[in-house]
């Protein structure tokens, strides 16, 4: 398992800070309905797996739970401005195309 996802991951503060702010406008911007919420735990581990239909799918998923996730995300964004982003919200680099045993 990767370090930051053994972690404590987002600052929760952070996370609900963004969380407040973007709520109100991408539920103007963007109808959203989510299939099976009353399914996900409240707690212990769970994997969601979006289809990525938009490049939206990550943070939109970061919606139906009602707890911070930590997504992977492919090691190529992890350079620059949104790297340090990623990094604040809990994400972790995977290499694609191999076998990337620390990310799992």
């Amino acid at each position: 398992m990767h370090e930051r996802a053994r972690g404590r991951g987002v600052g929760r503060i952070l996370y609900w800070a963004i969380r407040v702010l973007l709520t109100p406008p991408l539920r103007l911007w963007i109808r959203v309905t989510f299939a099976g919420r009353e399914h996900l735990p409240r707690e212990g581990a769970v994997i969601l797996a979006p289809n990525h239909k938009s490049l939206l799918d990550p943070f939109l998923l970061s919606f139906a739970g009602r707890r911070p996730l930590r997504f992977m995300a492919k090691v190529e964004l992890f350079k620059g401005p949104l790297g340090r982003l990623l990094v604040r919200l809990g994400a972790f680099p995977v290499h694609r195309g191999e076998a990337d045993e620390e990310a799992l």
